[in-house]
């Protein structure tokens, strides 16, 4: 080798801290680097990182920087530092040009003069920068990201640019709000009402499927919606539906992010209540003499011609809203925000609300509404009151009040807000009047307390009295309290009514509660339903025969077709069970039953326990529909295993809000024998045998995972066996693709199970809802009956009552008979005894 080439330097160069020289610096040490050269024949190398910047930033971490997760600090690489630690040479410097041939950079320092280096090698890492002329300074919600060290100070930037948007928007609206009202003379609105204007039906708050539907005026295209369709076109017989879905469709725009969207594919998403009180809505621009399916036909051959117009997917939105399908509803809104301008989001985004709202998405809905508020210019009325509507479903009663006072303060004749502010009020003021009433009793228990502990009992009975009333009444309003909350629990698709449970801590110890919520109501544009006293159960028309197992039991539940209509307290517990049941007998004499003469030292036990169940059979279903039919012989399933998917959105839709089914894993399992014979008479005509039930349930589930029927003998099939958990999976799947008015049959099944497993109060709960699904069922009294008289002495008067009311509904009903007269002895002996 040469001595000119020799006395040049070997010199690896590192122009910027980008992520791979960052990685260099760090493995690359000076030594190791002189090895390699000798390896090469040269005594020396220079190692040498030229970069604009002390600090590099790794990009990884920075979207955690903007969220908060990091601070800046963490993001950074010392550049300096890391150079001295491997013996580099660090220079400060901005590179301006370089050249390959030559093998040199040149480059300025701090005061601008020019230097230049040579390299050996040159490795360049300098990060990347957005391409001109694209600019976002023009649009007021978006922010480069490059480069990505000036990124997290135009972030805080961007925040407090926007704070300061949504402050000088706040007080054009206040400024607004007082110019109108003295030209108008009107003073501002405020809803603040005494104790007696607050009716019975503003003291609690509508469940969140009966807030008003909202919308938003969608002429936001160049284009008039009126001169995209064409609604003078024939309609065929079979008229197209403007499906929004695009196999593959992707956009940065469309919020994936947010849950309800993200898992749209969900069952639950195909239908939900209609918003039924759109319809006039969206007809009203196209023709109100077209029907709603012709009105989706002429958007349908709209979007053809203009597939990238807004204002068509806005208003297929509404149709989708109209007809209760969340998922092209979604996929519509998808669609308009991907071609909408940024400042006409907040038309899909209201959309979006009302449809998260429904569904009882309530966190989505308040995300999805804040946004939409956030962006809007001229709408701002629509937007705080979809929000506020949100927020008083999710429970937010504060925050509620203050959106519909922002609708007012705008508005002050916005008439269905006011009213929504006065049931707002109403609540908070029954909820502190209970709370206060609540601080008193236990102050008064206290010092009762403090007064008994020193004297004698038979000297302060009067005190004693006054102890269990005061327990009573705190117990009341504890459970009051306890249904309110529960009330907030989202119902089960599907369902008119679903009771859902609460545990709540008394004086006395613990309760269950139970409370009604509407899973179909669907509130009407433009009105608030004022939240009702009591709810209605589903109609039951019951025209046939029910089983009870191991007993047959083949007499008709009443005579012909009868509709019964039973209303419930939004909290109804057992007293108000009775109630309830009492009113739906009150069209004959609710006396007690007169039985046969009794001696009651031959009475059977009446706390034995029967299990019962109701056959699919008798509601007009076939052995076809049951799937009863002989496998191929090379059908290889013996045993029925239920695992047809289902959505878990809400937990009540598959009962998951019970203790005893969330924890069937943990249940204990007993075999109930009684049953077996039922299963064989229903599968004797196959001919095969007992031993090959399971099969036949299997091979059923193989033909239809999802028939409710099927389901329902599955889960009998493990109630023989004793496996609860096999058949609290099949009955909540059971219940899930039930019709209506046959899921208390899946109900009074698992009720059983749950009480041998020794969840008795889950048990009664699920009675309860069974009694609501179909109130003249026979069993179903028998059932809840049964259960309780299982509790003893603790539950003699109430197990009666439902002993009573399967009698009623069938005289000749034998084992409720000797029930019944058993309990009777007992509470004749219990009365001898306390006299």
């Amino acid at each position: 080798m040469s001595a000119p080439e020799q006395a040049e330097p070997y010199r690896l160069l590192l122009v910027g801290g980008g992520h791979t020289n960052a990685q260099v610096l760090l493995h690359l040490t000076h030594d190791e680097a002189l090895e390699l050269a000798k390896q090469a024949g040269r005594t020396s190398i220079e190692l040498v990182l030229v970069s604009d910047s002390d600090v590099a930033y790794y990009s990884g971490m920075i979207p955690a920087c903007v969220a908060g997760l990091y601070d800046e600090a963490q993001c950074r690489i010392n550049l300096p530092g890391l150079c001295h630690k491997s013996g580099w040479r660090f220079v400060r410097g901005t590179v301006c040009g370089i050249s390959s041939q030559q093998k040199l950079v040149r480059y300025t320092d701090a005061d601008g003069a020019l230097h230049s280096l040579s390299f050996t090698f040159a490795a360049l890492d300098v990060g990347s920068c957005v391409r001109p002329p694209f600019d976002v300074s023009g649009l007021p919600h978006c922010v480069s990201t490059r480069p990505i060290a000036l990124l997290n100070g135009k972030v805080e930037a961007f925040i407090r640019d926007l704070q300061d948007r949504q402050r000088r928007q706040q007080e054009q609206d206040q400024q607004q709000q007082q110019q109108t009202q003295v030209a108008t003379k009107t003073p501002r609105v405020t809803i603040d009402p005494e104790e007696e204007e607050c009716t019975v039906n503003m003291l609690h708050l509508p469940s969140y499927a009966e807030f008003a539907s909202t919308y938003l005026h969608y002429d936001t295209d160049s284009v008039p919606f009126l001169e995209l369709i064409d609604a003078t076109g024939p309609v065929p017989d079979f008229p197209l539906v403007p499906r929004c879905y695009e196999k593959g469709f992707f956009s940065m725009r469309s919020m994936d992010h947010i849950p309800g969207i993200a898992n749209r594919e969900e069952p639950a998403f195909e239908r939900y209540g209609p918003e039924s009180g759109l319809k006039e809505v969206a007809l009203s621009k196209i023709g109100p003499d077209l029907s709603i399916s012709a009105m989706g036909h002429v958007l349908a051959v709209a979007m053809k011609s203009h597939p990238k117009s807004t204002v068509l997917y806005n208003v297929a939105t509404v149709f989708w809203r109209v007809m209760g399908n969340a998922r092209e509803a979604i996929e519509c809104v998808r669609h308009a925000l991907h071609f909408s301008n940024v400042a006409h989001y907040d038309v899909p985004l209201v959309n979006l609300a009302n449809v998260f709202q429904k569904m009882g998405r309530l966190e989505d809905a308040v995300t999805v509404s804040r946004l939409a508020l956030q962006l809007t210019r001229s709408q701002r009325i629509v937007a705080h009151f979809t929000l506020a509507n949100a927020l008083a479903s999710l429970g937010k009663l504060d925050d509620a009040a203050a959106e519909y006072q922002a609708t007012l303060d705008i508005q002050p004749s916005y008439n269905i807000a006011a009213h929504s502010l006065k049931i707002i009020r109403c609540v908070q003021l029954y909820r502190r009047r209970k709370d206060e009433e609540m601080a008193s009793l236990r102050q008064r228990l206290k010092q009762i307390q403090e007064l008994l502990s020193q004297q004698e009992r038979h000297e302060t009975s009067h005190l004693w009295e006054q102890l269990r009333q005061a327990e009573r009444r705190l117990d009341d309003l504890l459970m009051q309290q306890a249904s309110i909350e529960a009330a907030q629990i989202p119902a089960v698709p599907g369902m008119q009514t679903v009771a859902t449970s609460a545990t709540v801590a008394t004086a006395t110890g613990t309760a269950t509660i139970t409370t009604t919520v509407s899973g179909t109501a669907a509130a009407a544009a433009g009105a608030v339903s004022p939240a009702p006293t009591t709810l209605k159960a589903s109609k039951a028309t019951q025209k046939a025969v029910e089983n009870l197992s191991p007993l047959t039991c083949n007499g008709a539940t009443a005579t012909g077709d009868v509709t019964v209509v039973v209303e419930y307290p939004r909290a109804p517990a057992i007293p108000q069970l009775i109630a309830a049941i009492r009113d739906m007998f009150s069209d004959e004499s609710v006396q007690p039953i007169k039985l046969p003469h009794t001696d009651c030292e031959q009475v059977s036990d009446f706390t034995t326990y029967t299990s019962t169940w109701i056959s699919p059979l008798v509601r007009s279903v076939s052995r076809h529909e049951a799937y009863m039919t002989l496998p191929p012989s090379d059908f290889a399933e013996r045993v029925p295993i239920c695992n047809a998917p289902v959505n878990n959105t809400h937990p009540e839709q598959v009962l998951e809000h019970l203790d005893g089914v969330k924890r069937r894993a943990e249940l204990v399992g007993v075999a109930e024998k009684s049953l077996a014979s039922v299963l064989n008479d229903m599968y004797s005509s196959l001919g095969r045998g007992n031993e090959n039930i399971g099969r036949f349930i299997a091979y059923g589930l193989s033909l239809n995972t999802t028939s409710w029927v099927v389901l329902n003998l599955a889960g009998l099939y493990w109630r023989v066996q004793g496996n609860a958990e096999r058949a609290v999976e099949c009955l909540q799947r059971a219940f899930y693709f039930s019709p209506d008015e046959s899921k208390d049959i899946a109900l009074n099944s698992l009720a059983n199970v749950l009480h041998l497993g020794k969840y008795t109060v889950d048990a009664i709960t699920v009675m309860q809802m069974a009694i609501q699904v179909a109130p003249k069922g026979v069993i179903n009294h028998f059932s809840m009956a049964n259960i309780l008289a299982s509790l003893g002495e603790h539950a003699l008067s109430e197990a009666a009552f439902f002993f009573e009311a399967a009698l009623r509904l069938q005289r000749d009903f034998g084992i409720a008979q000797d029930r019944l007269s058993s309990i009777r002895c007992v509470q004749a002996t219990l009365e001898e005894l306390n006299h």
